[in-house]
């Protein structure tokens, strides 16, 4: 479990690819936060309000954000490479899948 509901700075390192950070309590993400090799995060199970700070993640292909408290869906338009945002709340299950055509 983090603490003070913030992922805790993390150096970008080009060979990650995959990140889990399901049911940590995270509120908010440092708008530092870059990793240039991440191609799937998942983030379900937080508190998180916005978006904004994932911008950066440009190889980001599956990103889940099940059960958050998210407001809004700004900046997920500037994840160019994803092809799956999965999302499922509370009351019902909500899948979005973004295809890209090549």
């Amino acid at each position: 479990m983090l603490t003070a509901g913030e992922i805790v700075k993390l150096a970008p390192h080009e060979f990650l690819q995959v990140l889990l950070l399901k049911d940590n309590a995270i509120a908010t993400l440092s708008e530092e936060f870059e990793q240039p090799g991440l191609t799937t995060l998942d983030l379900s199970g937080n508190q998180l309000e916005t978006l904004a700070p994932l911008a950066k993640l440009k190889s980001l292909e599956t990103l889940v954000l099940s059960n958050n408290k998210l407001t809004s869906m700004a900046g997920i338009g500037e994840l160019a490479a994803l092809q799956k945002l999965v999302l499922v709340c509370w009351s019902g299950i909500m899948h979005y899948r973004i295809v890209v055509s090549q």
